[in-house]
């Protein structure tokens, strides 16, 4: 085999992808999946923010038990204690911010 048909190495993931732009996308989204829930973290980051106050997003926090994790799409089905305790946790912090 001659050294162009094997491609080039990708700098971004290592991997020798014939400079396939999408494949070397995909394979470092599957790459930054958490070990715990299967989850990209990144993907959530936002809405973790904007609803619950948090810096980032934290299966720990809102996937208590990854065995009974419900999705609705892309959504993930918060159990009720979790919510109570994510709101607890936003109002504490609002309130440390009023004191300042």
């Amino acid at each position: 085999m001659e050294p162009e048909s094997q491609g080039t190495l990708c700098k971004r993931c290592n991997s020798i992808r014939n400079n396939d732009v999408v494949a070397c996308r995909l394979a470092r989204r599957e790459a930054s999946r958490c070990e715990r829930c299967r989850l990209v973290h990144r993907d959530y980051d936002l809405a973790a923010r904007i609803l619950d106050d948090q810096d980032k997003f934290d299966c720990l926090i809102c996937i208590p038990d990854v065995d009974k994790l419900q999705m609705s799409g892309k959504t993930i089905l918060v159990p009720e204690h979790v919510q109570n305790k994510l709101d607890e946790q936003r109002k504490m912090k609002k309130d440390a911010n009023k004191e300042q």
